[in-house]
């Protein structure tokens, strides 16, 4: 598989030989990640907050931080939308070590469906017997950068209504075999009269190893996901006093964050369907041959620019385009729209400036201006910009694209006691830095990064370590490694994708050593591999490195030196990786990282890069 996209791999200067230069700093700077490109992991709130990086989110035990108004409630991220969820504390939703499908302890909810009274179901993870039967199971071992991945024996238990089951009182129990075509497992059952039931997943031994249980239903609808009014109703509760875990509302040190705004696509509109007779719309003004692709967050009533192909604003190729402004996440009708323009200035390009409305959103819809030749496939992609002393200042990640894969977020402090310090300014949401407020979009993932100290065989400090989590989210922020290596590779769908967007963020940030210290600026393009390894990559004059989830498994020197001396890293220092056995991390020895060879071969989850 490949995949291009725009980033930076860079090292610092002045470096003559093929050992890596030295930074006395590493741990300080790599400590708050706000160099090169930083992990887009929320920001730091002070106190000992680390905002979005790993909140709990209910569905533990002892968990409350999460509420649904001023109720507390259980959720959890399905890709990056909330799935609806029993609450905990249910015995048969307690931890054992107890095996079988007929236990009544060691299940966890896996989520609330919808049905016809008295209709037949199937409920399925995979099957053994056919292998179109949807869903599946895959699992594989904690703390390992080359694990071996298996097919759990998954089991299922369907349960009436929105209450968790004993095996004597389920629906229906299943149990998956561990051969056949698509090992998993299937549950049939008949519809209750309320048209309600749950699903009750696990393994037939409870194991710490990493388990992702893809279930899914022949009919109605499995999983539920909450209404864009539920998730608008939801509080996160963290508190100013560190350590405290048990904060809830209306405590003295509780900080409550919500979530403003909730964009997960753009409904099909008048504007967005094909012009008659034409092969595009004539004038921006026309409500014809739009696309919505593009969402773009701002201050409200603050003055935004979003331009394509103009004043060094976004990229375009074969096309005259034109923009257009709709408030919300929605396309409009031109009688509708905030602005529009075509034909900026005496160019082509188009830019458009307008007050940013009160939702802190905005939808950008560009087009192609119609002509009487026969055209090709083109792109738009437009920038955005805010006014500083007069003069524009390019804001690169304020306009995120729309992806079917990706919901995103307005996150923002709804409440926050007088102590709390490294806020956002008014106006601004979670993913700007403390005292801004420039309006920045994220989006959501399970788990969290953060400091891990190592001491053995020596001691060293992994400051972007992963922790997988399903009971715990992160906000990723849309100028960040999280979001961008998320829209790659769908972490949540399997332990393998998982991996390998572990890998892509130490690629994205160039942490070649694992260390969390990145060696990184914004804006030149990178190819990303994965899948079949061609050993000719090795002769690929752009070709960079081979990446783990720990770091750089090995590196092509002379494109490392190459980029040193192209002096594409900001500032003069370095870093030199910490001395580590072979194998005791990550698999690879580093100081330096050694030179890739023929004898290379990446494991399945490992990426490739080339850097142009």
């Amino acid at each position: 598989m490949r995949q291009l996209f725009w980033l930076t791999i860079a090292l610092a200067s002045g470096v003559a030989s093929t050992a890596w230069p030295v930074d006395a700093q590493a741990q300080v700077a790599s400590a708050s990640l706000d160099n090169g490109i930083g992990m887009g992991n929320g920001i730091g709130m002070g106190n000992g907050i680390g905002m979005g990086n790993g909140i709990g989110m209910g569905n533990g035990p002892g968990t409350t931080q999460v509420y649904q108004g001023t109720a507390p409630t259980s959720v959890r991220l399905e890709g990056t939308r909330f799935r609806r969820l029993l609450p905990a504390g249910a015995a048969v939703l307690t931890a054992c070590t107890t095996s079988g499908y007929s236990r009544d302890c060691g299940w966890a909810s896996d989520g609330l469906g919808t049905c016809t009274p008295g209709q037949a179901v199937r409920v399925s993870a995979g099957s053994c017997l056919d292998a179109t039967v949807a869903g599946g199971a895959m699992s594989a071992p904690s703390g390992s950068a080359s694990p071996t991945y298996a097919t759990p024996t998954a089991v299922l238990r369907v349960c009436a209504g929105a209450a968790a089951c004993t095996y004597a009182t389920a629906l229906a129990t299943a149990v998956s075999c561990p051969v056949g075509p698509s090992p998993g497992a299937v549950a049939t059952f008949t519809c209750p009269s309320g048209g309600a039931y749950n699903v009750l997943a696990g393994t037939w031994t409870p194991t710490a190893d990493r388990v992702v249980i893809d279930a899914v239903a022949s009919t109605g609808t499995y999983p539920q996901r909450l209404s864009a009014a539920e998730v608008l109703g939801l509080r996160f509760y963290v508190s100013t006093t560190p350590g405290d875990t048990a904060v809830a509302p209306g405590d003295a040190d509780a900080l409550e964050l919500k979530f403003a705004s909730y964009i997960d696509g753009v409904a099909s509109a008048a504007s967005l369907s094909s012009c008659v007779g034409a092969n595009g719309p004539s004038s921006y003004t026309a409500d014809c041959g739009w696309r919505a692709a593009h969402v773009v967050g701002c201050v409200k009533g603050r003055a935004t620019t979003v331009g394509v192909g103009v004043n060094g604003l976004g990229a375009v190729s074969g096309a005259d385009p034109m923009l257009r402004i709709c408030s919300g996440a929605a396309a409009c009708l031109w009688s509708a729209a905030l602005a529009g323009n075509d034909n900026y200035g005496a160019g082509t390009g188009a830019q458009v400036t307008f007050t940013c409305p009160a939702s802190g959103v905005a939808t950008v819809m560009t087009a192609r201006k119609a002509s009487g030749t026969l055209l090709s496939k083109y792109t738009i992609t437009p920038e955005a910009a805010i006014t500083v002393a007069g003069a524009l200042v390019r804001e690169p990640h304020l306009v995120q694209a729309i992806d079917p894969d990706v919901a995103l977020y307005r996150a923002v402090v709804s409440s926050a006691p007088a102590t709390a310090t490294g806020l956002p300014a008014a106006g601004g949401t979670l993913c700007d830095a403390a005292g801004t407020a420039h309006g920045y979009l994220g989006s959501l993932t399970t788990g969290s990064w953060g400091r891990r100290d190592f001491v053995s065989p020596v001691p060293f400090t992994d400051w972007a370590y992963y922790t997988r989590d399903d009971a715990r989210l992160t906000l990723t922020c849309g100028n960040g490694a999280l979001l961008k290596c998320d829209r790659i590779f769908d972490p949540w769908r399997s332990p393998r994708h998982e991996d390998q967007r572990a890998a892509c963020v130490r690629m994205v940030r160039a942490d070649y050593c694992g260390t969390g210290e990145p060696h990184t600026i914004d804006g030149v393009p990178i190819e990303v591999d994965w899948g079949t390894w061609d050993p000719a990559m090795l002769t690929d004059p752009d070709f960079e490195a081979v990446w783990t989830p720990r770091g750089a498994h090995c590196v092509a020197s002379s494109k490392v030196l190459a980029l040193i001396a192209a002096g594409r890293r900001p500032g003069a220092a370095s870093v030199s990786c910490p001395t580590i056995p072979s194998g005791s991390y990550g698999g690879w020895a580093p100081n330096p990282p050694p030179e890739c060879t023929a004898s290379t071969a990446p494991a399945s989850n490992w990426l490739w890069n080339q850097v142009y």
